[in-house]
């Protein structure tokens, strides 16, 4: 297979526990490669390593990015409570690893489960959270994401005013970073 070629088991140099967040890191990226080339059932197998290397060395953010990834591959094939289960995973351990800018992502992609859904409350509730999180952290980079997602939210609810506002401050915010004034 692919992953074969990719990464031939055993790498000796990568079973040493000092390389071992280095393993669970190209499990992770080979994951998602498998899920982008339609091999659902390797990226599972893949990040189920992640998060198993990942517990060996207490690793929170080495699990929480597995969990993150198992969230957005189970709500696309739509399994919205896996998806959910695992992004309430992801959440817990980007916060414990201070991951807090993958964390509002990790709330930006709970609202868009909210909203497939149907439940619109809970969709503002959750992109309400990450943004309130990237306004007390900095997390600029994630503060356009959910601007925008609350902009949908707003249009959903015909409330074009509101809408038009989020999405102003999103795209203001997006370009101050693409012109290098935040990062």
């Amino acid at each position: 297979s692919w992953f074969d070629r990719a990464c031939p088991e055993p790498v000796e140099g990568l079973r040493m526990p000092r390389w071992r967040r280095e393993l669970a890191q190209g499990k992770w990226i080979l994951g998602q490669a498998a899920y982008l080339k339609g091999d659902a059932s390797a990226a599972e197998l893949l990040w189920n390593e992640t998060i198993e290397i990942g517990e060996a060395i207490a690793d929170a953010e080495i699990i929480g990015l597995a969990h993150n990834q198992f969230g957005i591959m189970l709500a696309e094939r739509g399994d919205l409570d896996g998806a959910l289960a695992h992004k309430q995973q992801a959440i817990e351990m980007l916060t414990r690893a201070g991951q807090l800018g993958r964390v509002a992502q990790a709330y930006n992609n709970i609202a868009f489960i909210y909203l497939l859904r149907g439940d619109i409350p809970a969709a503002f509730d959750m992109a309400e959270r990450g943004l309130q999180l990237v306004e007390r952290t900095g997390a600029v980079w994630a503060q356009g994401w959910l601007c925008t997602t609350l902009a949908e939210l707003h249009t959903l609810l015909g409330d074009w005013d509101k809408a038009e506002e989020t999405l102003r401050r999103g795209l203001t915010i997006a370009n101050r970073i693409d012109d290098g004034a935040l990062k």
